[in-house]
């Protein structure tokens, strides 16, 4: 289903304010894509330091999270502070880099077997959890026992339940082999084993469980916080900060107003205000990319939508900057389709949509309305008529319901009369299976591998639109079945151009979310939502005195 408009999406363009280095820290990986053996490159994004100097390690570090929250359980995590905090202590199978591709985390290498379903995943040997046990692939067989368990259960919710979706058996082979066999042939495996691995049988709601990440958790206490140290053990390096500070936060607000009085250093937010928290030397905000696509849908069943030249009329009447800087106060990247355009599978040749309200005006009088009675809007052979616009409610979050309203405007001023109904989440959803509109907005969460299939193919549940191609479904099914970079590559860019031509959906944004942080805390580089500390590793704190010691690149 389209997601409620809680949360914000992010572009994850973050400059590196770090101290420079000529060390080269080498990540272990194996091959590229191109290959049978699905496996990803070692990075080549760490330790971007350079210079004469190295960061110097120690420091503290305060950060939040839920306070009281109702399970420790990292597979249940629903708040963004709780996900980005257990991103600290516990690591998955497989990351992905700044440009979404797949890189090695517990799985240090990988590969699709002969029946295009069954994944044999390589665990890496230097693993260890902070207790000094040695990780294996029993403990990924439990996390997955707990994941199963989580998704046969009706009355629980996780984010990462899309992995079981996908998942139809697995097994340890050894201790550090195991294998995965997808539900359907072919599975797009990796962009769903992004979940926590944590130590077989300490999956608890009351303790935390035992993680194997970059920082080992202690004085844990559900009102106050907790206290995280660097892990000296861990198997990509011991972190530059030395101790992280959790404070205990009853809800998101108080969390961001805690930055004016330097409680915390870090906030992850998703609040159209947050950057009216910048302060010179004193506090930076950072925009992060999300996975959360903004949309019109047009209603192919309807006339005049199922026209091509009116979705492309409705496109080019729409100001997507001014909505952007209006309604979402900035915080979100404009987009021609539905990939983040960070993505190394985003093909921006496509991109040919461009706010002319001429264009608009020209394509309706080439299909034939016009305003014959002089009242500002444009009607078919002497027939008025008027666009049904559908908009779900969300007294939290107005602006999708403002993004409505100026498009109506907007629309209004190429002579096209629309309605704006503004509807309870449940009635939205009804109206919207029900195909009561002319055009709804809308939000997905794309998925990290850029499979476009639940939202395009003409037999998804959750193409709300109607929109049919046979070539659009080869191409999604080619794009399924790919196993190489340059496959996938090749066939997004089929994918995108045939979505630009088509207009399945008319295109508005990508959301994004903020990183506010302390001006003192450096080196922050590749962060993305649902993936904060991805390379917590290089920040560090700058320390009075410290911009004496080592070249700080301006």
């Amino acid at each position: 289903m389209p997601k409620k408009n809680t949360r914000v999406c992010i572009k994850s363009t973050i400059k590196i304010f770090a101290l420079c280095l000529c060390l080269l820290l080498l990540l272990t990986g194996c091959g590229g894509q191109d290959s049978e053996v699905q496996s990803s490159p070692s990075p080549t994004s760490t330790d971007k330091l350079g210079g004469t100097g190295a960061p110097l390690s120690g420091g503290t570090m305060k950060i939040v999270m839920t306070a009281n929250p109702q399970t420790l359980n990292p597979l249940l995590a629903k708040s963004r502070e709780m996900i980005d905090l257990f991103d600290l202590i516990y690591d998955p199978l497989i990351r992905y880099d700044d440009t979404l591709s797949p890189l090695p985390g517990l799985a240090e290498r990988w590969e699709l077997g002969e029946d295009g379903k069954t994944w044999t995943l390589y665990l890496r040997k230097d693993a260890k959890f902070h207790n000094g046990q040695a990780f294996t692939a029993a403990d990924v067989v439990y996390t997955l026992d707990q994941l199963k368990a989580i998704y046969d259960d009706s009355t629980q919710t996780s984010t990462y339940s899309g992995a079981m979706r996908l998942i139809a058996s697995y097994a340890a082979v050894d201790d550090y082999t195991l294998t995965i066999t997808c539900r359907q042939k072919p599975g797009h495996l990796l962009s769903v084993l992004t979940f926590p691995i944590v130590q077989n049988g300490t999956i608890s709601d009351t303790a935390l469980a035992g993680g194997t990440g970059a920082y080992v958790p202690s004085d844990y206490d559900a009102a106050k916080g907790m206290t995280l140290t660097a892990n000296s053990a861990w198997w990509r390096r011991t972190p530059y900060i030395s101790r992280i500070e959790v404070k205990a936060m009853p809800d998101p607000t108080t969390a961001l107003t805690s930055m004016n009085v330097k409680l915390v250093d870090i906030v992850h937010t998703d609040s159209l205000n947050a950057n009216t928290y910048k302060q010179p030397d004193s506090v930076d905000v950072h925009e992060l990319m999300t996975q959360e696509y903004e949309c019109i849908i047009p209603n192919f069943k309807r006339a005049p939508m199922d026209d091509g030249r009116m979705r492309q009329a409705i496109l080019a009447a729409l100001d997507r900057k001014t909505i952007i800087t209006e309604a979402y106060l900035t915080h979100a990247i404009s987009v021609d389709v539905p990939i983040p355009p960070d993505a190394y599978y985003y093909d921006q040749t496509h991109i040919q949509h461009e706010y002319n309200p001429g264009t608009a005006q020209s394509l309706l009088t080439e299909m034939g309305y016009a305003d014959a009675d002089g009242d500002g809007y444009v009607e078919k052979d002497g027939v008025p008529f008027t666009l049904r616009i559908i908009v779900n409610e969300n007294p939290s979050n107005t602006a999708r319901v403002d993004a409505a309203k100026m498009a109506k405007d907007q629309l209004k001023k190429v002579g096209l009369q629309c309605e704006v109904s503004i509807l309870s989440w449940s009635n939205y959803q009804k109206e919207l299976s029900a195909g009561n509109f002319d055009l709804a907005l809308c939000g997905f969460s794309i998925p990290l591998d850029g499979d476009l299939s639940f939202m395009l193919s003409s037999t998804s549940s959750q193409n709300y639109g109607g929109y049919s191609s046979a070539t659009m479904d080869q191409y999604l099914a080619t794009y399924t079945a790919a196993t190489t970079e340059s496959q996938i590559k090749s066939t997004a860019a089929d994918i995108q151009r045939l979505f630009s031509q088509d207009l399945p959906l008319i295109s508005l944004y990508f959301r994004t979310n903020t990183l506010v942080t302390s001006a003192s805390i450096k080196g922050i580089q590749g962060a993305r939502d649902m993936s904060v500390y991805r390379e917590v590793e290089q920040w560090y704190i700058l320390q009075e005195g410290d911009e004496d010691k080592v070249a700080v690149p301006q």
